[in-house]
């Protein structure tokens, strides 16, 4: 599980005078979930598969939407 300070520190690279060049870019802070980084095997029922993972995304976009 994320913590907030991660966040943050984005946020405040982002608010900050390094970032000024940094325009119209999603920067997805997951922990490398996306990427496949992160094994919740263990954790769940079933592994996830890049299915699932997109699946998840989806429904995080229709969500915002």
């Amino acid at each position: 599980m994320g913590r907030s300070e991660e966040v943050a520190n984005l946020v405040a690279f982002l608010a900050g005078e390094s970032a000024s060049f940094i325009t119209g870019s999603v920067l997805t802070i997951d922990g490398g979930w996306l990427a496949g980084g992160i094994e919740l095997g263990g954790d769940a029922e079933q592994p996830t598969t890049s299915d699932d993972r997109m699946a998840a995304i989806a429904n995080t976009s229709s969500l915002n939407s």
